[in-house]
């Protein structure tokens, strides 16, 4: 059909025939392509015509340009048309209707929905059963879960101004208003904890935790969060295990997180008297993030309790260069200045 515009005009009227055949017949055509999001075209995507007026429906697939056509689709009816494919979200165009011939893809100015030409832009990751796809039952389960899932986040919202206010009374209450509608988000429940911290109740504050945790077991976070209730509590046994677990769930995916959890384990260790066991963590803590300034002090420090001047002395000169005007600068200078006199 193609060639049949550049024909002189005496021989197009040859091909007026069948034309006028195919309009007579109802049929015409559904096309288009499908990409990514580099542009780059998809090979084997199943496209599927469905009648959004009966249950007639077309399959086909791209071929290796991403293209696909059919030129047999009912022009009076009105389709969904899918695309989709193992490895890519799922997209649809609804109320799309048949073209007679070849179209770019411009809107029906009747009202009629998409002519002719769908294009598509997939990309990457997993997606449910398509809203046209459900039973009357699914549909309404579907849109009673999309309430739920609005007073959630108007909830969760809510809690977070209020905690940001520091309001936390009022976030504890909308925190649990969205685990009572909510149970199965971690992140929640991580909340909920935090302010309860806040509030200094700390079973509570534990209890939120440790759901969030059951929900999440590899979040390092949490793991961080839950050492700092039990350092609040008093519980430095307790305090140490989190903060232990913490830095080695982060310590292959983010070194500085690593850092800040080898020094809350250190601290723990300085609270509980023992000096080599802080000494390592602290190690840890500056060999994940060597900019880390109040690991390198607080080693200084340690070291200096076990007589390693020297390493002493390396570590608190780390600590004047990082941060030359933090809380323990001058502290660190005048210690490093005595113990080079006394060599």
């Amino acid at each position: 059909m193609k060639n049949s515009i550049v024909f002189p005009g005496i021989v197009l009227g040859l091909f007026l025939s069948p034309l006028i055949l195919h309009a007579q017949s109802g049929v015409g055509v559904l096309q288009g392509t499908v990409t990514d999001e580099s542009g780059q075209p998809i090979k084997d995507v199943e496209v599927i015509f469905q009648s959004q007026n009966t249950n007639r429906k077309y399959k086909l697939k791209t071929d290796k340009k991403g293209e696909y056509f059919h030129g047999g689709v009912n022009l009076q009816a009105t389709y969904t048309v899918v695309a989709k494919k193992e490895g890519y979200r799922t997209e649809y165009e609804s109320s799309v209707r048949a073209m007679f011939g070849i179209d770019t893809g411009s809107y029906d100015p009747t009202g009629g929905g998409k002519r002719g030409r769908v294009d598509f832009v997939l990309t990457k990751g997993k997606s449910g059963k398509l809203a046209f796809e459900m039973s009357p039952e699914e549909r309404k389960q579907f849109m009673e879960q999309q309430a739920v899932v609005a007073e959630v986040s108007a909830a969760y919202n809510k809690g977070i101004m209020a905690f940001n206010l520091e309001q936390f009374d009022e976030a504890a209450i909308a925190f649990r208003e969205c685990v009572s509608k909510d149970p199965k988000r971690p992140a929640i429940w991580a909340n909920l904890g935090n302010a309860y911290l806040k509030l200094g109740k700390h079973e509570n504050a534990l209890e939120s935790y440790n759901k969030a945790i059951e929900l999440a077991p590899t979040n390092a976070t949490f793991y961080q969060n839950l050492g700092n209730i039990f350092n609040a509590k008093g519980d430095l046994e307790q305090a140490k295990n989190a903060f232990q677990k913490s830095a080695e769930l982060s310590a292959a995916v983010d070194p500085k997180a690593a850092a800040s959890n080898y020094y809350n384990l250190g601290v723990t260790f300085i609270n509980n008297g023992k000096s080599q066991e802080a000494s390592e963590a602290l190690k840890n803590a500056v060999a994940s993030d060597p900019e880390h300034a109040e690991a390198h002090y607080q080693l200084g420090i340690v070291l200096l309790g076990m007589n390693k001047v020297t390493d002493a002395i390396k570590h608190l000169s780390s600590y004047s260069k990082i941060s030359p005007n933090g809380p323990n600068s001058e502290v660190a200078k005048s210690l490093v200045a005595q113990l080079e006199s006394k060599k």
